[in-house]
């Protein structure tokens, strides 16, 4: 047996970040993708794509940054804000 615990951090009662949705983020980064990043984490692109969204309308900033087009198809990266949150996340753990 082992100890675990599960760390989240919540805004106004509602969870904005927690060790799930920052490996979502994590992915998006590594792979340039939300699509690719929610494969890799085992979900469907639309549940990716809702805790993007809820992750940004609680904070109450942008975290990821979409490019449409262009030579590789466009993709998703994530903003200076969303750097900072991951890692802001991984400090308080």
């Amino acid at each position: 047996m082992r100890p675990c615990s599960n760390f989240w951090i919540e805004k106004d009662g509602k969870v904005v970040l927690s060790e799930w949705r920052v490996a979502l983020l994590e992915a998006v980064e590594q792979t340039g993708s939300i699509n690719a990043a929610a494969a890799q984490q085992g979900v469907p692109f639309r549940v990716a794509w809702r805790k993007i969204q809820e992750m940004e309308d609680g904070l109450g900033v942008p975290l990821t940054e979409r490019i449409t087009g262009g030579p590789r198809g466009g993709g998703t990266y994530l903003t200076e804000a969303g750097r900072a949150y991951i890692a802001q996340f991984h400090a308080a753990m």
